[in-house]
């Protein structure tokens, strides 16, 4: 068997192992094929992917840039690897590094670049590396919204993730970061201008007000604990009430019972499809009054409608709890009991204090309760998030708690 026939069937065998997730056995046949094929392009890129599924990102890393290295076509391939593998390990540096050195390269386009350009990392080692980090992103986003070379895009191809929701992790003071990028988002897609002067908002003529609530994420998730109450319980005798999802809403228990509801609860449930102009089409259609937008950048598919005025007032609130930047945003929700004086400033919003939270949670069930005696064994300290929104300075809070509480047990 001679080496490129040995390579093949190693190779083969590797697939075949990956695709049944051994990657394990995947990785050991690659690396066979690849002694009898060192510069073979589907082996490294394979290989490199396997590395990636068992969580070897440096054994990945060295894989991606030798295949780089090599200057064949698939160095391509290995510059998208590589920036999935440092966006998966917010490795803001290198992935800003090998950016510049890909578009230098010519071997990714402008339109790639900048998608990178927005990555922004969703934890931080330290406070400083967190404030690092955001002095080099803003300065990033002062030069693309200064080059008058900045190419467009187009809604129905390429929507680049928005940082808006990342930037809210950092604990600081965001108004004009996100006015800076809803500046240049208006830049990049020239489509919202052309949408905006073309709406004609046609007229309400039902007696009642009708509101849209516009979410991906009304199932098995936060946003809906939050205000599937709202939807069910406000008076419809004053509003008329469409909810409207993503086409990539995912269809979990509580999707399915707001599904089943709408009769009971008087609503109205309508999945957008996934070309943007016709997403548009019909929220225009429902001839809306007020739009709710309870989570503002953490959708893809959603985020770009709110650059367009579909609704005469148009508002959001604590399901994203952060000002947008954006003056199709008319009034941001909010509570007496959580915002501090001159909360105002922070906000592109008009900001409405309700005096308690301006949305309707149902108790939860609690299945497993701690007896008394459960309870006095231990001091226990919990804060149920997720590590992205850990911010550094919570670990010297921590640091504290147990040192000043040596009965201390931190979930």
């Amino acid at each position: 068997m001679t080496n490129i026939e040995k390579a093949k069937s190693e190779f083969e065998d590797g697939i075949n192992y990956y695709l049944k997730k051994n990657f394990s056995s995947a990785e050991m046949c690659f690396l066979n094929a690849l002694k009898e094929a060192p510069q073979s392009i589907p082996i490294l890129e394979n290989l490199s992917k396997t590395f990636m599924s068992q969580k070897k990102f440096n054994e990945a890393e060295i894989k991606l840039k030798y295949m780089i290295s090599l200057d064949k076509k698939g160095s391509e391939v290995g510059f998208k690897l590589l920036f999935d593998l440092y966006k998966s390990q917010n490795e803001y540096e290198k992935l800003n590094k090998i950016t510049d050195l890909a578009f230098q390269s010519l071997k990714i386009s402008k339109k790639n670049m900048i998608e990178n350009k927005f990555f922004y990392p969703n934890n931080f080692k330290s406070r400083q590396e967190n404030l690092d980090i955001r002095s080099n992103f803003e300065a990033r986003i002062d030069i693309m919204l200064a080059d008058q070379a900045l190419p467009k895009l187009s809604l129905d191809e390429i929507k680049i993730k928005p940082p808006i929701h990342d930037l809210w992790g950092d604990g600081l003071l965001n108004i004009n970061i996100n006015k800076k990028i809803v500046r240049l988002l208006n830049k990049i897609y020239p489509e919202f201008k052309k949408y905006n002067s073309s709406i004609n908002l046609q007229s309400n003529n039902s007696s009642k007000i009708r509101i849209g609530f516009i979410s991906q994420f009304f199932t098995d998730h936060s946003i809906m604990k939050f205000y599937e109450g709202v939807i069910y319980n406000i008076d419809k005798s004053i509003f008329e009430v469409f909810v409207f999802h993503s086409e990539k809403t995912i269809k979990g228990h509580r999707f399915e019972r707001m599904w089943s509801s709408c009769i009971y609860y008087n609503f109205e449930n309508i999945i957008l499809p996934k070309k943007f102009n016709e997403k548009i089409k019909i929220i225009k259609n429902s001839c809306l009054d007020i739009i709710f937008y309870p989570d503002i950048g953490m959708s893809n598919q959603l985020y770009f409608l709110t650059f367009l005025r579909l609704a005469k007032f148009q508002i959001t609130s604590w399901g994203h709890p952060e000002t947008t930047g954006n003056s199709k945003i008319d009034y941001f929700l909010s509570s007496k009991l959580i915002e501090t004086n001159n909360a105002q400033k922070k906000y592109s919003e008009k900001l409405v204090l309700f005096n308690n939270l301006p949305m309707y949670y149902y108790k939860p069930k609690i299945y497993n309760i701690l007896s008394d005696e459960e309870i006095c064994q231990k001091n226990i300290y919990s804060c149920s998030q997720t590590l992205v929104k850990i911010h550094p300075d919570f670990d010297e809070i921590i640091k504290k708690i147990l040192e000043k509480d040596p009965a201390a047990k931190i979930y």
